[in-house]
């Protein structure tokens, strides 16, 4: 698997692409896996919580 922080860099910018809403082409905090679950379920794209979930329990280290 890629990168946890970068895969979660690229949710962030589909999150911003479907929803069109522009601050979440520059999150904050990138390394912060229940921030994005809030986010999807709030944009309604919960298919997209498994998909963190999976990032969340990568290992960092492999980065």
């Amino acid at each position: 698997m890629a990168c946890p922080v970068s895969a979660l860099t690229f949710i962030y910018k589909y999150i911003a692409f479907k929803t069109r809403k522009s601050e979440y082409l520059k999150p904050e905090n990138t390394t912060d896996f229940d921030k994005v679950i809030e986010i999807v379920r709030k944009e309604g794209l919960d298919y997209l919580v498994g998909i963190g979930l999976r990032i969340s329990n990568a290992r960092m280290d492999k980065c």
